[in-house]
C-alpha cells in the first residue's frame, strides 16, 4: 500500500488501494452471476431466503421493502450449505452465483493482507494483520440490487456507518456513494475506478484503533442512471475475532443516531457503546 493510505483512512475515512486485475475480472464475473439470480422469479429467490439459523447466520436471500432492494450475504465458512440451498432453487442458476461469487474470497487476500499491513505498521497494533487474515472463512460478501423508478438524487441508501471492523468496496454499477466529511460535516462524491478501489472503516475498527481511525457515515443517492435503471454494488465486510461489538440491544440501530454523531468521541466515551 501507498504511504499515504493510512494518513488518508486518518484524514478522510478512506483509503484507495490498488485493485489487481485478476479480482477486478472475477468481480465483474460474479456481477454477471448476481444479475441472471436476481432476475429469477420472486418464488425462486425466496427459497433461498436469508437464513438466521445458529450454523448459517447471514446467508442468504433478502428482499427489502422498507428501502426498497434485494440482497445477498455469503461466507465461505458455509459453502457447503449454501450450495446445498441453491440446488433447491435451480440446478444452473443458483448454483453458479454462489460458485462465482465465492471465487472472489482468495483473490481478495493479497489486497486484505496489505491493508491489515499497513494498519499494524503505523497503528502499532500487534498481530492486526494476522487477526484480518484468521478470519477470512467468515469474510462476508454482500451483493446489492437497488430498484430504479426513483428521483435524481433520493437516498437510495440511507447515512449509515458500517459495524463490522472495515469494508472493502468491491462494485459499482455507478456514482452515487457520498462520504460525510468529518470536518465539514458535508457530503462528498467517494467514487470507485477500474485500477483502484476504496477502503472504509467501521465501528469496529474505531474501537480497535482506540479512534485514531473513525468508521465512516456513508450513503448513496440516485444518479441520473441510476434513478431510472437501479443500481448493482458488492462489498466485502472484514470483522476480527479480537475485538468488541457494538452494543445494539442497549443503544438501538446505528442507523437510529444522526450521521457522525461519534466522530468527535474520546475513546472512552465511544468504548462505552461496546460489549465483549
Amino acid at each position: 500500500m501507498k504511504p499515504s493510505s493510512i494518513e488518508d483512512l486518518k484524514r478522510y475515512g478512506r483509503t484507495y488501494v490498488h485493485y489487481p486485475s485478476d479480482l477486478r475480472k472475477a468481480v465483474e464475473e460474479a456481477i454477471v452471476a448476481w444479475r441472471a439470480f436476481y432476475a429469477l422469479s420472486k418464488e425462486q429467490k425466496l427459497r433461498f431466503g436469508y437464513d438466521k439459523d445458529a450454523k448459517t447466520s447471514g446467508n442468504g436471500y433478502e428482499l427489502q421493502t422498507t428501502d426498497p432492494k434485494e440482497d445477498f450475504h455469503l461466507r465461505v465458512a458455509v459453502r457447503d450449505e449454501l450450495m446445498r440451498r441453491a440446488h433447491l432453487v435451480d440446478d444452473a442458476v443458483a448454483p453458479h452465483f454462489v460458485e462465482t461469487a465465492l471465487a472472489l474470497n482468495p483473490l481478495m487476500a493479497q489486497v486484505l493482507r496489505a491493508f491489515g499491513e499497513a494498519v499494524e505498521k503505523d497503528l502499532g497494533i500487534v498481530g492486526f494483520a494476522d487477526d484480518v487474515m484468521a478470519t477470512q472463512p467468515k469474510w462476508l460478501l454482500r451483493f446489492l440490487h437497488y430498484f430504479g423508478d426513483r428521483g435524481v438524487g433520493e437516498s437510495i441508501a440511507a447515512p449509515h456507518v458500517d459495524k463490522g471492523g472495515f469494508t472493502l468496496h468491491l462494485y459499482e454499477s455507478d456514482g452515487g456513494v457520498e462520504r460525510l466529511d468529518y470536518s465539514s460535516r458535508t457530503w462528498e462524491p467517494m467514487p470507485l475506478s477500474h485500477d483502484e478501489t476504496v477502503i472504509i472503516p467501521g465501528m469496529g475498527l474505531q474501537n480497535r484503533s482506540k479512534c485514531e481511525l473513525r468508521a465512516l457515515c456513508h450513503r448513496v443517492v440516485a444518479t441520473e442512471k441510476t434513478a431510472i435503471v437501479g443500481r448493482d454494488s458488492a462489498v466485502c465486510f472484514i470483522n476480527f475475532d479480537r475485538t468488541r461489538y457494538f452494543d445494539k440491544g442497549t443503544f438501538g440501530r446505528l442507523q437510529d443516531f444522526e450521521p457522525g454523531f461519534f466522530y468527535g468521541m474520546e475513546y472512552p466515551q465511544f468504548d462505552s457503546y461496546f460489549m465483549d
